[in-house]
């Protein structure tokens, strides 16, 4: 992959299912699992989400206007996945 992909995440090509479809074409060029991913992004809320796509994507995507999380919000999410996280 070349040139960064710049995505607005205030603007519509920053909406979850743009994201979704996205991750989808993305994990074609990086040899990742697209069902385990998207399975991943929609466990949780669009900032979940986002989160998740970053953390796959973040070396090839750079997502502008990213809301914050609050960290206890990401620690009870993370909780329920079944992972410990420190906060």
């Amino acid at each position: 992959m070349g040139q960064r992909i710049q995505i607005n995440l205030e603007g519509p090509d920053g909406e979850s299912f743009n994201l979704l479809h996205l991750a989808r074409e993305l994990v074609g060029y990086l040899g990742k699992d697209a069902d385990e991913i998207q399975r991943e992004m929609t466990w949780g809320d669009r900032g979940y989400l986002v989160e998740v796509f970053r953390r796959h994507f973040g070396d090839y995507v750079t997502l502008l206007n990213v809301p914050r999380r609050r960290k206890a919000r990401a620690a009870v999410t993370a909780q329920a996945r079944g992972r410990r996280i420190s906060v």
